[in-house]
C-alpha cells in the first residue's frame, strides 16, 4: 500500500461532510450515528432480497478499499466509540451492495457513493432551489398564504432518505 493510499483510508465520515458542507457544525443540523453492529442491523434490514448481507469485514474491506471513509470516533454510552452517521453511512453500504449487483466497478461505485453521500450533505441543492421557489410562488398566488419552508425527501427504493429544507424560499 502506497503512502497515498494509506492517507485516503484514514479518511473519516467527517472529513467528506467539511469537504462538502464546511459550516455544518453551524448549520444547526443534528446528525444521529450508529455503532457497527447498528449500522450492520440497519442495513441489513433494507437490503433487497437479491443483495448479500453485510457484515463488519465486508465494511472495513470496503474502507480499506475506500470506497467508505473510516469511522468518526466520539464518546458514546461510557466510551469512545467508533461511529457512523445514520443516514449517509447506511445509503452508502445498501448502495454499494446495489452497484455490485448491477456489475460496476470498484472505481465507478466509489466514485458514485463519494457523489451520493455529496448529495446528502449538500446544504443548498442549487440545481432544485429555482424549481422548488417557483413551485413555492405558485402555491402562494393560489392559496393567498405565505410559504414558510419548503421540505423535499427523497426515498430510493431501498428506504434510504435524503431531506432538503429550504427556509422561507419567497424571501428574495
Amino acid at each position: 500500500m502506497t503512502t497515498t493510499d494509506t492517507t485516503a483510508s484514514k479518511e473519516t465520515w467527517e472529513d467528506w461532510r467539511k469537504q462538502i458542507h464546511p459550516n455544518f457544525e453551524e448549520s444547526g443540523i443534528v446528525e444521529d450515528y450508529l455503532t457497527m453492529a447498528e449500522l450492520i442491523e440497519q442495513v441489513n434490514d433494507i437490503l433487497d432480497e437479491n443483495d448479500a448481507t453485510v457484515d463488519a469485514s465486508t465494511v472495513r474491506y470496503w474502507q480499506q478499499k475506500r470506497l467508505l471513509p473510516s469511522p468518526i470516533r466520539r464518546w458514546h454510552e461510557g466510551a469512545t466509540r467508533a461511529l457512523y452517521p445514520k443516514g449517509a453511512a447506511t445509503h452508502a453500504i445498501a448502495n454499494i451492495r446495489y452497484y455490485q449487483r448491477l456489475g460496476h466497478s470498484l472505481d465507478e461505485i466509489r466514485e458514485r457513493i463519494r457523489n451520493g453521500v455529496a448529495a446528502l450533505y449538500d446544504p443548498n441543492p442549487h440545481n432544485l432551489n429555482p424549481i422548488l421557489i417557483a413551485t413555492a410562488r405558485r402555491r402562494e398566488a393560489l392559496t393567498k398564504t405565505r410559504v414558510k419552508t419548503i421540505e423535499l425527501i427523497f426515498t430510493d427504493e431501498r428506504g434510504s432518505k435524503g431531506r432538503y429544507t429550504i427556509e422561507n424560499p419567497t424571501d428574495s
